[in-house]
């Protein structure tokens, strides 16, 4: 579907229909995605989202950002400075690596401890940076329309890093920072990309560990075969003991030495577990529908890359994010250090995608649509009902005039239990 009306009446309908109704904007930019207001539409989408967040339940990580902005706003007397340095001055171990997460909410708290203005501003930032990879994508793609193969895996790629994940916004807008900077590197060769590549363990520190997989793979080039055989490897290391970690904390930078004995600590390790366990079987089902369709894909890739891989921008995408594949293979023993699989799949999707709709006339593609197609649409729907404890109808229905008059509607989840 398209609007077939000049390029600047569809900009300027579409901001309409933004502040009329956010969520139909949405809809349209996706079914619109040639257009070239659509991806302004998903980042400021992302903001209205963000200002609408629900927090349904005590345990969300964004009851800690709420608290940390009202303690900040109650400190308003003090100097801005002297605030900014706190966490990082002279504490050695001790010093504070979250310096986006306390430059945000300290800055957000000179104005106000609304919460919902606090989240709009986190869903701005990474509904930028959201939208600015997948349409880099779209941008770069030869054949322009999609088939049904590479079309169910951009919704895959949509949903792999989602905008409700802004609930644990400091990992996942540093992953979409680092991201940026390398598709900008790869798609565009442009310098710029390594700048943000380098500011994204400033937004989480633990994408220092990226930061050295790409200075590796920069080094060593396009060595595909290399590095499959490395994620083979890794497969057998998934069993990587934390203890281990946790014992040479002092080899790491003293600023993150506190932070990787805490990851690693037995208590920390055994909450994860028991978190673990209480998870719905669909949940943990999800990532084995992804991983199957993941895994299947990029061998078919590579067993055809004289025909998928000759292109480089291709080659450098699969080769990038098979190598990251296997580090995060590698680390995801270590509590939350499983989440840099979802940046690698991040990668090799956009790496897949690319190369299939370089070549998407192939017959095998139309029955490939078809075999992927189970795994995909459930790996959609429970990573949707996942959202739904984040979405209320106040994001669906409400537009950024009548919001702030709205209290919180329950999550969408409560009206399915």
């Amino acid at each position: 579907m398209l609007i077939k009306t000049p390029s600047k009446e569809n900009k300027l309908f579409s901001i309409f229909v933004f502040l009329a109704w956010p969520f139909i904007s949405f809809i349209l930019a996706i079914l619109n995605y040639r257009s070239s207001y659509s991806k302004n539409i998903v980042w400021v989408f992302c903001a209205f989202f963000g200002y609408t967040f629900i927090i349904s339940n005590p345990d969300m990580d964004a009851n800690r950002y709420k608290s940390q902005l009202k303690r900040l706003y109650a400190k308003t007397d003090q100097p801005y400075i002297k605030l900014l340095k706190e966490p990082f001055a002279k504490k050695g171990i001790y010093s504070g690596t979250d310096i986006y997460a306390h430059a945000l909410s300290l800055t957000v708290s000179r104005f106000t401890d609304d919460f919902r203005f606090f989240f709009g501003i986190i869903g701005l930032v990474f509904g930028f940076f959201y939208s600015r990879n997948l349409f880099m994508l779209i941008a770069h793609i030869k054949e322009k329309k999609f088939i049904f193969l590479t079309a169910i895996l951009m919704f895959t790629l949509a949903v792999l890093i989602p905008f409700w994940n802004i609930n644990g916004y400091r990992f996942y807008t540093a992953a979409m920072v680092f991201l940026y900077g390398v598709l900008k590197i790869i798609f565009e060769r442009k310098t710029v990309g390594y700048l943000f590549i380098i500011l994204s363990p400033l937004v989480h520190f633990s994408f220092a560990l990226p930061l050295t997989i790409f200075i590796i793979y920069k080094v060593i080039g396009n060595w595909t075969f290399m590095y499959f055989l490395m994620l083979i490897f890794s497969l057998s290391m998934v069993d990587f003991d934390p203890n281990t970690l946790n014992e040479n904390a002092e080899l790491f930078p003293v600023f993150m030495q506190n932070k990787v004995s805490g990851y690693s600590s037995e208590d920390y390790i055994h909450t994860i577990q028991n978190m673990q366990k209480d998870l719905n079987w669909y949940v943990k089902g999800r990532m084995y529908a992804l991983q199957f369709s993941l895994y299947s894909l990029l061998i078919f890739i590579l067993i055809k890359r004289k025909v998928y891989l000759k292109d480089k921008v291709a080659q450098s995408l699969i080769s990038f994010g098979i190598l990251m594949l296997a580090i995060a293979n590698i680390v995801s023993s270590i509590p939350s250090m499983g989440r840099f699989f979802s940046v690698a799949a991040f990668l090799l999707l956009t790496g897949i995608i690319y190369a299939i709709q370089q070549q998407p006339k192939g017959k095998i593609f139309k029955s490939l649509g078809y075999l992927y197609a189970i795994p995909i649409f459930f790996f959609l729907t429970v990573e949707l009902r996942i959202g739904f404890d984040f979405i209320g109808l106040n994001s669906l229905l409400l537009n950024p005039f009548f919001a702030p008059f709205f209290p919180d509607s329950p999550a969408l989840i409560e009206f399915f239990k």
